[in-house]
């Protein structure tokens, strides 16, 4: 793990002052009749998954393969320790499973560090992770009702759009997201990059390089060539890095303070797009309902078909809307995904923080950090000297 040493030991300090609050996010998607047998059942399923996978890992009876279990059993000890103690200070705990787009956050990180105005908000954690896809301001939207404007209107059809891309986060809401049928819907809600399996990386879509050659060239005043060369430079260091290395995957613990969820994450299927949740109640059943946003309230889409058709309704039933904040309380949370709306003040002001765990123990994420700020020192200081300083002028409020 090389997310900051402060935060891990602020987490561990004072939530045991609280106490153990029972049962957390990962805990409940395997929800049993108390948290012990939660406990449990997630250690099992995580020596099953790791144990049983050696196409990734190697034979059992090679050295090297335990040693790289052993590991990474040890990493998914230290994301569940962290989702409780998060948990237990009153933050919501999301998932994102990465690999080269780990340069991304780290690159953004720096530039933050570097030159954000500090009466606008704090740098959290100087030694941690500020995991926002993009520092240019004028292309986030405004709200998360601007968002769900976007998708109806086509602007954005699906995550993978460079909009998307460039303001969202995809994230799971616990370490086991699968599909149990426990939620009734008729969109497509598939399991995407589960943190559990997070050493095998994520194939993502490559429009964030466009993003910082951006930066590159207009805020630090790079020309195209320069920038194009810089850009190379940066990923061939993040070889370097990894070079002989069996895993490249990183896990993403995104902590979220739950004052702050509702108005930067929304509850969503594949692709991204947004759902509204509502529990239908009749007599003592109770279930738990995911209705395309982008229709009507009452109607879905047929996956099948493609068409819209009414959800059954009788005059007895009781509905009641599910934020997405009671959602991650539920055992039904991992059937669905999240959207992050990821603008940098949801760190330096709203009080995010991120966790990174590297699959990979010969992975310095440390040294990364200093030969990339070395490689990028020249035009830095050029930009300081200028005066230059990130706007964030959304969410500041």
């Amino acid at each position: 793990m090389s997310s900051s040493p402060q935060w891990r030991a602020k987490l561990k300090l004072e939530s045991g002052a609280h106490g153990n609050m029972g049962l957390f996010q990962s805990l409940m998607s395997v929800k049993r009749r108390s948290a012990d047998d939660c406990q449990a059942k997630l250690a099992k399923r995580m020596q099953r998954e790791i144990e049983e996978d050696d196409d990734d890992f190697g034979d059992d009876d090679d050295e090297n393969a335990q040693i790289k279990k052993d590991f990474v059993t040890k990493q998914i000890g230290e994301m569940i320790e962290c989702e409780r103690c998060a948990w237990t200070l009153g933050y919501c705990t999301f998932y994102r499973v990465v690999d080269r787009k780990y340069v991304l956050y780290q690159f953004n990180t720096l530039m933050l560090t570097i030159f954000h105005d500090p009466t606008w908000g704090q740098v959290p954690h100087r030694s941690g992770l500020i995991c926002t896809p993009s520092l240019e301001d004028s292309i986030y939207p405004e709200s998360l009702e601007r968002v769900f404007h976007m998708f109806q209107t086509n602007e954005i059809r699906s995550d993978s759009s460079t909009l998307a891309s460039n303001t969202l986060l995809s994230v799971n809401n616990c370490l086991i997201p699968e599909k149990m049928k426990r939620v009734k819907s008729t969109l497509q809600h598939d399991v995407e990059a589960s943190p559990m399996n997070f050493y095998t990386g994520y194939d993502e879509t490559h429009t964030y390089q466009t993003e910082m050659k951006r930066f590159l060239q207009q805020f630090l005043e790079l020309e195209e060539q320069e920038a194009n060369d810089t850009l190379q430079a940066i990923f061939d260091l993040y070889k370097r890095h990894n070079n002989g290395h069996t895993f490249k995957g990183h896990c993403l613990q995104i902590c979220i303070p739950s004052a702050a969820v509702e108005r930067f994450a929304y509850p969503c299927v594949s692709w991204g797009k947004p759902v509204i949740l509502f529990e239908e109640e009749r007599g003592e059943r109770k279930r738990l309902h995911a209705v395309d946003m982008m229709t009507s309230s009452s109607s879905s889409i047929d996956k099948t078909q493609k068409k819209q058709r009414p959800i059954e309704t009788e005059k007895n039933m009781m509905r009641r809307p599910v934020p997405l904040t009671e959602l991650l309380q539920r055992s039904e949370l991992g059937e669905l995904q999240t959207r992050i709306l990821a603008h940098p003040n949801l760190y330096l002001i709203a009080g995010a923080v991120t966790n990174v765990f590297h699959s990979d123990p010969a992975f310095d994420a440390g040294a990364f950090k200093r030969d990339l700020f070395a490689l990028l020192e020249t035009c830095i200081r050029r930009a300081l000297d200028k005066g230059k300083r990130i706007s964030l002028e959304k969410f500041r409020d």
